[in-house]
């Protein structure tokens, strides 16, 4: 039972290509990018936006958005989403934040997670017995990144609650 989150799949996105982000994620997720050892004292090359309900704001997105343009670095993001669904009703998603970057800093954001068919290739590929996507199945809560992305991968989808 492999379970590869679009987080975990940025993080390893992260250490393949040798960055060393500004992580404007919540500490939930600084979790994942613990491993990854950067070197301290050096400047930000990029800048992984994650949903941070507590770090978006003002001077938090500049802080961003200047790390982009003073060193021409990367905006990446684990996925787009436009809202995500909470007991207390929808909520909006990190896809807002990541459009507000890629208009300040006039550059597209890599999306590393769902619903990019890399990400399914990547985590098929990444279980240890080898399976063909045919024989996996994406169970997410979103119907349009989680299970219509599966299903585009040629995967099986399956909608939660």
């Amino acid at each position: 039972s492999d379970v590869i989150t679009s987080l975990s799949a940025t993080s390893q996105y992260v250490a393949q290509h040798n960055l060393n982000p500004m992580l404007l994620v919540s500490d939930d997720a600084k979790i994942e990018f613990d491993n990854l050892n950067f070197p301290a004292g050096l400047p930000s090359d990029s800048v992984v936006v994650g949903l941070s309900v507590d770090d978006f704001n003002y001077h938090q997105l500049t802080e961003a958005m200047n790390v982009i343009l003073e060193t021409n670095g990367r905006l990446i993001a684990p996925h787009k989403n436009k809202y995500h669904a909470r007991e207390d009703g929808l909520k909006m998603g990190l896809g807002a934040f990541v459009v507000a970057l890629e208009y300040s800093c006039g550059v597209k954001a890599e999306i590393i997670g769902k619903p990019t068919l890399k990400f399914f290739q990547t985590a098929v590929s990444s279980i240890k017995n080898q399976v063909k996507m045919e024989e996996c199945a994406m169970i997410g809560d979103d119907v349009s990144s989680d299970v219509n992305g599966a299903i585009d991968a040629g995967m099986f989808g399956i909608l939660v609650q």
